[in-house]
């Protein structure tokens, strides 16, 4: 069954952070908006609308038109067309990875104590994994989740899974679950893979690596996923060379891009 990460809106929550983060989601999903839609959207006053856009114009992240629209500022236009870019290079990866494997194939990127799934190319064939983009998935349950663990420092990976904030959240991993994590860990950096056995999904069963950036810490990672009938092809060189040959040149196309001070 496939486990997706709800968050809920923490009882602490600053309203006025809230409603400009609200305000930057709609100018997202749009071309550009009124005035009285941030307002509609809000439930406010017209006037409590003006002061954040105003504020998100004066600090780069919202622009006002000519006819008096809002839309994107420079620094969120920005990063929209690097998740743009970033989108594209990992499509055109992954799609040559689906044709040398004919499998299900992801990229997922390390988020605290989870992945979060950025690309999914399905197989072609007809008993495939279903499209799972922007799931979120335990980072110690996932194959990529694992084998980006795995180049963690050992002081940050306890720091990540027992640390103050993971006992604040209830998730905090019992001494006994880190140690049978922490040799399964150290197979992981032996062997170069990771395996997801069907830890996730009942039904599914996956092998994946880290991407190995030169630039930038292991945060990255590529899968592989097949259907649980198929469980001993998670075990092929063949797919794990097939799996590290992309890795690889998907990081020297990301490497090539960074910037020069970023490593």
């Amino acid at each position: 069954m496939r486990q997706v990460k709800v968050v809920k809106q923490p009882p602490y929550a600053v309203g006025s952070v809230d409603k400009a983060l609200r305000v930057i989601m709609l100018l997202q999903e749009r071309d550009s908006v009124r005035l009285a839609d941030v307002a509609e959207l809000l439930g406010t006053s017209p006037s409590t609308a003006h002061r954040i856009l105003s504020t998100l114009v004066y600090r780069g992240f919202a622009e006002q038109d000519a006819s008096h629209r809002y839309r994107l500022g420079p620094r969120l236009l920005g990063a929209r067309r690097e998740a743009d870019h970033l989108d594209d290079l990992l499509q055109r990866h992954l799609t040559t990875l689906r044709e040398e494997t004919g499998a299900t194939v992801s990229a997922m990127a390390l988020e605290g104590r989870a992945v979060r799934i950025l690309r999914t190319v399905v197989a072609t064939r007809g008993d495939h994994i279903s499209e799972r983009t922007g799931t979120t998935l335990p980072a110690v349950e996932a194959s990529s989740g694992k084998a980006l663990l795995a180049q963690l420092a050992r002081a940050d990976l306890h720091a990540l899974l027992t640390g103050h904030h993971a006992a604040r959240q209830g998730e905090s991993m019992t001494p006994a679950r880190l140690e049978a994590l922490e040799a399964e860990l150290a197979r992981v950096r032996d062997e170069g893979v990771a395996y997801n056995l069907r830890r996730t999904e009942v039904d599914l069963v996956a092998v994946g690596c880290a991407v190995p950036t030169r630039t930038r810490a292991p945060w990255l990672g590529l899968a592989v996923s097949l259907p649980v009938t198929e469980a001993d092809g998670v075990r092929d060189p063949r797919l794990h060379a097939a799996l590290w040959d992309t890795a690889l040149r998907l990081a020297r196309d990301l490497d090539a891009e960074a910037p020069l001070d970023s490593a």
